[in-house]
């Protein structure tokens, strides 16, 4: 037998709010069963979100560098927090002074939007880099041959 709600059709919004009305009245009326509830959804969530987390990080978007855990980025923040890029030259005299480094390799990066194949132009990143960047982050060469100080014997950057 068909009861009234059936019978009535496709008022689908009105059945929404009349359900979620009830609902809330029920988890209203034992308010543990609601707090035990919302808890283990939390906790449900969270656990999911850092067990992906850490997934997607490790196995399915792993680092392209031999020790990720090994490398640092150094940057020149002024006093009202904002960051700037680090002169050639102020790079050169971290680069001689420090002695907690193994070594140290400098980039900037630029963005470009002007490679076109027929269509909408595509993003590109560009980088001035030092010659030793890829050496220290141990990337391996996919083609072609790395950088060398008898390109530059200065050490300094590939522009």
């Amino acid at each position: 037998m068909l009861c009234d709600r059936d019978m009535r059709g496709a008022n689908y919004i009105e059945d929404f709010f009349e359900d979620l009305r009830y609902g809330l009245r029920m988890l209203a009326r034992n308010p543990a069963f609601t707090t035990i509830a919302a808890i283990t959804l939390a906790l449900g969530i969270g656990a999911t979100t850092a067990i992906f987390s850490v997934v997607d990080a490790v196995l399915l978007h792993p680092q392209p560098y031999q020790n990720p855990s090994q490398l640092v980025a150094i940057r020149e923040t002024s006093p009202q927090g904002e960051q700037s890029g680090v002169s050639v030259g102020d790079f050169a005299n971290w680069e001689e002074q420090t002695q907690s480094f193994q070594g140290m390799a400098a980039y900037e990066p630029w963005e470009f939007h002007t490679l076109t194949g027929g269509g909408q132009p595509d993003e590109v990143w560009a980088s001035p880099v030092s010659v030793n960047l890829f050496h220290l982050a141990g990337n391996q060469c996919g083609a072609g041959t790395y950088f060398s100080f008898e390109r530059d014997p200065s050490g300094r950057f590939e522009w």
